[in-house]
């Protein structure tokens, strides 16, 4: 948790911020109730917070206690780009069936001007693992709270993070969206003329990695009338 960017002295301080309250919408209710499946959580990085965060602190914590038990998260998050360094993002479940928090923080997230990666860590016997972009229970394994944990890396800036998500979700109460009625009254749509373009006919090494490029860049085509290099719209794309 050192910041030592431009030469400024080591701060070592920790803000933590608790979430608050759920802001989901559940499917087809205005609101969601406990026995939802999937619950979302945000938190807003105001302007005074973000001068705080720019001269007092080199890591920040998100925390979120006594959620309704839940199997996955999957966390997001809104950010200026960093002009140099990197941050650091790791996760901490609370147990469900112990009530205590994990003695273990998972690395989700490096993210910054010179590194870009997800991770995955699966140990034998742990009750959570995490895949890349989500954290999982093990063996039907539940959490009820969470922390996040971001940390300024060589200079990287927290003040340039707006805004975080946190989705909390139960497969086992997962049932299919049900459309509502005025969904049924509306008529199919058919694009004709969207050209066809695969990701894996783009001469590039990472092509398996552009699916969303690839796809956007056909509807971008299809909306400007005038066929777009899907390779060049790839490489000029920021997801």
């Amino acid at each position: 948790m050192k910041n030592q960017g431009n030469g400024a002295c080591t701060r070592t301080l920790i803000a933590l911020i608790i979430m608050g309250a759920s802001t989901a919408r559940g499917f087809g209710e205005p609101e969601n109730p406990p026995e939802a499946w999937s619950h979302h959580y945000a938190k807003k990085i105001s302007f005074k917070l973000s001068q705080k965060l720019a001269t007092q602190t080199s890591a920040i914590l998100f925390e979120q206690a006594q959620t309704q038990p839940f199997n996955q998260l999957i966390f997001s998050w809104n950010a200026l780009p960093e002009p140099q360094g990197h941050l650091f993002f790791s996760v901490q479940p609370r147990l469900a069936k112990t009530q205590e928090w994990s003695t273990r923080w998972y690395p989700m997230f490096v993210w910054g001007n010179t590194q870009n990666r997800s991770f995955q860590t699966q140990e034998p016997g742990d009750p959570m693992q995490y895949q890349f972009v989500h954290l999982d229970g093990v063996d039907q394994q539940y959490a009820d709270g969470f922390r996040i944990k971001v940390e300024a890396i060589d200079g990287a800036h927290l003040e340039n993070i707006r805004f975080v998500h946190a989705c909390t979700c139960d497969f086992a109460k997962f049932q299919n969206e049900i459309a509502r009625k005025i969904y049924k009254k509306l008529p199919s749509l058919s694009l004709k003329g969207v050209p066809a373009y695969s990701q894996f006919e783009i001469e590039d090494p990472e092509n398996k990695s552009m699916c969303s490029p690839t796809s956007t860049c056909m509807l971008t085509s299809f909306l400007l009338k005038r066929l777009l290099d899907p390779h060049a719209f790839a490489l000029n794309s920021i997801e």
